[in-house]
């Protein structure tokens, strides 16, 4: 094949294959009898290149079993749409929407931890944690909360 063409193709146009092209040319330049026969064109080794060269150009043939192949659906898809099934898609769609409109809306909560430490340790903690929940806001609960002794003797 390599013999047949006279000249390396297009870069521009055939990047591929001018890029086997070098890479033959570059045994070609270590062995310089490579086997071949250069009377021969490349379209004795393409057929698509034969028809060309001929004028005869034309589509390839598609396999004929390709025709019986259409008859088998092996995934079981129907093109025809059942008017029993379509119903009762229908019908259970509707259900669904019935349940999830019935069902109550939860609301979303967060829960978040408030860490007061005092100034020093004179600071009268029963007084500070009233002062802290006094703060209200609308949707603001208060919850329990603990006393912890920090930084006294063990």
């Amino acid at each position: 094949m390599y013999k047949s063409i006279p000249s390396p193709p297009s870069k521009e146009t055939h990047p591929h294959a001018y890029r086997w092209y070098n890479h033959i040319a570059s045994y070609e330049a270590e062995h310089p009898v490579l086997a071949g026969d250069s009377k021969k064109s490349a379209a004795d080794y393409i057929p698509a290149l034969k028809a060309q060269a001929a004028g005869t150009e034309k589509a390839p043939a598609a396999p004929a079993a390709e025709e019986d192949d259409e008859d088998v659906d092996l995934f079981g898809s129907d093109d025809e749409e059942d008017a029993e099934a379509e119903r009762v898609k229908q019908e259970r769609l509707k259900a669904y929407a019935e349940t999830k409109a019935a069902k109550p809306k939860t609301i979303a909560k967060s829960l978040v931890t408030l860490d007061v430490k005092p100034w020093d340790d004179e600071t009268d903690m029963k007084i500070l944690e009233e002062s802290v929940r006094s703060i209200e806001k609308d949707g603001l609960v208060w919850g329990s909360s603990t006393l912890v002794p920090v930084g006294g003797p063990p």
